[in-house]
C-alpha cells in the first residue's frame, strides 16, 4: 500500500489518477484470471469490480474536494478541482469508462442492481464536479446503453447533437486561446519530427521553451516533448513516425473489423463495442490530450475482446489465450512505466533523473526528482544546487521552493525556510488550499 501513502503525502497531486491506474490493471488481471480458471470470460465479472473501483475513486476525490473547499471558505477553483486533485481529465475518463463497461449489466428489481445504480450515481456526482464536460459524455453513453430500440438510440443521438450545437459557440470561444496554443505547438514541433523521423529518444529534453500566455490561460509546459496536452507529439518525437503509423494502423484495423461485424451485433453488445471505439478515439483526439495510456489500453483491449467473444461466442475461450493476454498486459504496463520515467525524468533512479535534469534544467519534473533523491541520500549541498538551478530557470517553480524549504529546515535555518514557505503562499494564495497553512514556528 506504499503507493497510497505516496499519493496522500503529495497532497493529492496525482492521487486519483495513480489509484485509478493501479485499480484498472488489477481489475483486468482478475478478469483474465477468471477467464483462465473457467475457460470462459463473462462480461458480468467486470460489473462489481468496475463499479466499486469507480465509486472508491469518486469517494476519495469528493473527500479531497470538500476538504480543499472548506479550507478556503468554500471556494473551489479550477486549480483545486484539477491539478490539486489529480489530472482531472484522466480520472474523469477512467471513471466514465468503467461506468460504460458496467451499466449494460445493471437491471432493475434486485437489491444488488439498486446498489449498482447508487454507485453509478455517486460517480456521476464526482464527474459533474470534477469536469463538467464529462457529464455530456455520460449522458450520451447512458442514452446508448439504456436504449432498448432504435427510437431510444436515435433520440439520444439527436439530443446530444442538439445540445452540442447549442453549446459549441460558447465552448469554442472559451477554448480559442487553447486551440491557438496547440496550433503553435504543432507548428513548432513538426520540423523537429521531420528532422529525426525515427525519433529523438532521450534527446527530446533539449527542446526549447514554448511559453504561452493569452488572457487568463497560462501554460506550465516547458517543452513540447513533455507537454501533457498532446500524446501524438510525445509518440512522434520520442519514438518516431513509424510508431505513429503503427498506432494508426491498429486503430483503423479495429474500426474496420467492427464495421464489418456490426451487422450481426445487437443490443448491449453493439453499444459496448461502439463505446470502446468512442473512448479509444476520444482518448487520442480530445482537447486537451491528458496522457490517456491506461484508458487507451483498456479501450483497445475491450475492442479486441468484444470482437473475439462475438466471433467465438459459442466456443469456450482457451486458457492459453487468457494467459497470453495477461502476460502481454503486464509487459505493456511495466514497459509503459519505464518509458514514462525516461520521458519525464520522474523516477527513483538518481542517475536517470540527474541525466534528464542536467540535460535540460527547465524540466522541473526531472529536477524535482533529482533534488529530492539527493535529499533522501543526505546530500544537502547537491540538493540545494539542483533546486536553485531549477528555480533560476522558472522563478515560479514552487516545487523548487518546496525543496529549498526542506534543505533550509534540515540545515537548521528556520527563518530562511519560513521565507520560502511565505513565498509559496504568495504564489498560490488564490489557487491551492494546501499551502495556506503556515507552521507555528513561522508565526
Amino acid at each position: 500500500m506504499n503507493f497510497l501513502a505516496v499519493g496522500w503525502i503529495e497532497g493529492g497531486a496525482a492521487f486519483p489518477e495513480a489509484l485509478s491506474e493501479r485499480i484498472s490493471f488489477l481489475i483486468l488481471a482478475l478478469f483474465f484470471y477468471q477467464g483462465f480458471v473457467s475457460d470462459r470470460i463473462r462480461w458480468e465479472s467486470l460489473l462489481w469490480p468496475a463499479l466499486s473501483a469507480a465509486a472508491g475513486v469518486s469517494l476519495i476525490g469528493l473527500f479531497q474536494m470538500i476538504h480543499g473547499g472548506l479550507s478556503v471558505a468554500g471556494k473551489l477553483s479550477y486549480f483545486q478541482i484539477g491539478s490539486t486533485l489529480g489530472h482531472s481529465n484522466n480520472t474523469a475518463q477512467w471513471i466514465a469508462g468503467l461506468l460504460a463497461i458496467s451499466v449494460p449489466f445493471l437491471r432493475e428489481g434486485t437489491r444488488e442492481r439498486r446498489m449498482g445504480w447508487a454507485l453509478v450515481a455517486l460517480s456521476l456526482i464526482y464527474l459533474f464536479l470534477l469536469r463538467g464536460r464529462s457529464v455530456w459524455l455520460a449522458v450520451v453513453l447512458g442514452a446508448l446503453l439504456v436504449g432498448k430500440n432504435r427510437r431510444w438510440l436515435l433520440g439520444g443521438a439527436l439530443g446530444f447533437a442538439a445540445a452540442a450545437a447549442a453549446l459549441a459557440p460558447g465552448f469554442l470561444s472559451a477554448k480559442a486561446s487553447a486551440f491557438l496554443y496547440r496550433w503553435e505547438l504543432w507548428k513548432s514541433v513538426f520540423p523537429m519530427v521531420l528532422e529525426k523521423p525515427l525519433g529523438w529518444g532521450p534527446l527530446q529534453f533539449e527542446f526549447s521553451h514554448l511559453p504561452y500566455i493569452a488572457g487568463e490561460l497560462r501554460t506550465m509546459y516547458e517543452t513540447p516533448a513533455r507537454s501533457a496536452h498532446n500524446e501524438w507529439l510525445h509518440l512522434a518525437i520520442g519514438e518516431g513516425i513509424p510508431a505513429v503509423f503503427l498506432v494508426l494502423v491498429c486503430v483503423v484495423t479495429l474500426g474496420s473489423r467492427f464495421v464489418r461485424r456490426g451487422e450481426g451485433l445487437h443490443g448491449e453488445r453493439l453499444a459496448a463495442a461502439l463505446l470502446s471505439i468512442l473512448f479509444l478515439v476520444e482518448s487520442l483526439f480530445q482537447f486537451p490530450l491528458q496522457n490517456p495510456w491506461t484508458l487507451l489500453l483498456l479501450s483497445l483491449l475491450l475492442a479486441w475482446l468484444l470482437a473475439h467473444l462475438w466471433k467465438t461466442r459459442d466456443q469456450p475461450m482457451p486458457r492459453f489465450g487468457s494467459v497470453i493476454l495477461g502476460v502481454g498486459l503486464l509487459m505493456v504496463y511495466f514497459g509503459g512505466r519505464s518509458v514514462y520515467a525516461g520521458l519525464y525524468g520522474e523516477t527513483d533512479d538518481r542517475a536517470v533523473a540527474a541525466r534528464a535534469c542536467d540535460w535540460q534544467p527547465s524540466n522541473w519534473r526531472a529536477c524535482r526528482s533529482k533534488g529530492f533523491l539527493e535529499l533522501r541520500a543526505g546530500d544537502l549541498a547537491a540538493a540545494r544546487a539542483t533546486f536553485e538551478r531549477s528555480l533560476g530557470e522558472a522563478s515560479e517553480n514552487y516545487f523548487a521552493m518546496r525543496g529549498l524549504t526542506e534543505v533550509e529546515l534540515r540545515e537548521g535555518r528556520a527563518a530562511e525556510a519560513c521565507a520560502w514557505i511565505r513565498r509559496q503562499n504568495d504564489l498560490l494564495r488564490e489557487e491551492s488550499p494546501f499551502y495556506r497553512r503556515v507552521p507555528e514556528f513561522c508565526r
